[in-house]
């Protein structure tokens, strides 16, 4: 199966190919894409809206799921950031808490920079933790919010890296992060539950 998964403040949109099998009709909207189906849709507007359905598939049943999820875009400005899943000799995983969230670090990628740069500068600069080096690549989240008088949607690439435990870490309170540490594997469910949802289905992945 195809998909993006898309998260507004209140809705997500599942851009895919094929239906899951244990879709909840009564939770879900299912839109059909066919020829301009998203010139009839102000998608910035619906994913605020706290009334109807939460869930909302985009089926593409006509079309490349690639193509559709282009044309979503073009409702948004289009926004790449990256970030890391850093893990450390015994299994812990890197979190950041800030604003009242745990949230993994990631950052904005400049002008010039690749995701993978971005990725382990803003890892470095919001949690002082280096050195780092790149695993593998982990894949895509997608969010939406308003900011700069505009809709934007977000992209962040997300990275598996290594870094040691007894490197030193500094949270970079300048951006507001109170506190970067630690986390065992058996505590990450718990943490999960008080982090944005686009982080609750990266973890989803793996």
């Amino acid at each position: 199966m195809q998909k993006y998964i898309i998260f507004g403040k209140y809705k997500q949109v599942t851009i895919t190919n094929s239906l899951p099998k244990d879709i909840k009709t009564r939770e879900s909207v299912v839109i059909e894409c066919g020829k301009e189906w998203q010139n009839s849709l102000d998608f910035p507007s619906l994913l605020e809206q706290k009334a109807g359905a939460d869930n909302i598939f985009l089926l593409s049943k006509d079309k490349k799921t690639e193509k559709v999820f282009e044309q979503f875009t073009r409702q948004f400005f289009f926004v790449k950031a990256a970030g890391g899943i850093v893990r450390n000799e015994d299994g812990q995983t890197l979190f950041i808490y800030r604003n009242g969230v745990w949230d993994l670090p990631k950052g904005h990628v400049e002008n010039g920079e690749t995701d993978e740069q971005a990725a382990i500068r803003e890892v470095e600069e919001e949690t002082g933790l280096k050195p780092l080096s790149i695993r593998v690549f982990a894949g895509f989240t997608y969010h939406t919010y308003y900011m700069n008088r505009r809709w934007e949607l977000k992209q962040t690439a997300w990275y598996f890296m290594q870094s040691s435990k007894q490197n030193a870490i500094t949270p970079q309170r300048e951006e507001g992060i109170e506190k970067a540490v630690w986390i065992k594997q058996s505590e990450i469910a718990d943490i999960l539950r008080h982090s944005y949802p686009s982080i609750q289905e990266l973890f989803k992945r793996f």
